[in-house]
């Protein structure tokens, strides 16, 4: 049984990060391509993507995907824990919020998108595992 717990995480911890590595290497490949289709050189183009201040249009469609990777992650959690399936969405929400403190300490892009990632991330999160519990539960009855 305590293999099953530590699977549920991981493959919640996996999906989260895989998921959300994958979605942004995909966007920002298709944003470079459509900037550089407007006639931005390469020059100007490694100008933009070095200040994270001119990307608010490209920082909020990454936020936005990895808090859908986040819920996905919570889902998928609470869906293979063997019982107490918000435990262990909560573990997944506290490896993560030390996974995303540790890589961000160097990072150049504003407090505020770190937080408002973080937040809106642990919300989707544990939303995305009650939708699970809940699915999981409804024929027995209980929440």
């Amino acid at each position: 049984m305590g293999f099953q717990n530590v699977r549920a995480v991981l493959t919640g911890l996996l999906v989260d990060l895989a998921g959300s590595f994958a979605a942004a290497v995909v966007i920002v490949t298709v944003y470079t391509s459509i900037l550089q289709s407007q006639g931005m050189d390469m020059h100007e183009l490694e100008k933009r993507l070095s200040d994270p201040a001119s990307l608010h249009d490209l920082l909020l469609i990454l936020v936005s995907v990895g808090v859908f990777f986040d819920g996905l992650a919570g889902y998928i959690t609470a869906r293979m824990a063997p019982g107490l399936e918000m435990w262990h969405v909560l573990a997944l929400v506290v490896i993560l919020t030390l996974i995303h403190l540790y890589f961000h300490e160097d990072s150049t892009v504003g407090e505020g998108y770190r937080q408002v990632a973080w937040l809106l991330g642990s919300a989707a999160a544990l939303a995305g595992g009650y939708f699970s519990k809940s699915r999981k539960h409804q024929g027995e009855g209980s929440d």
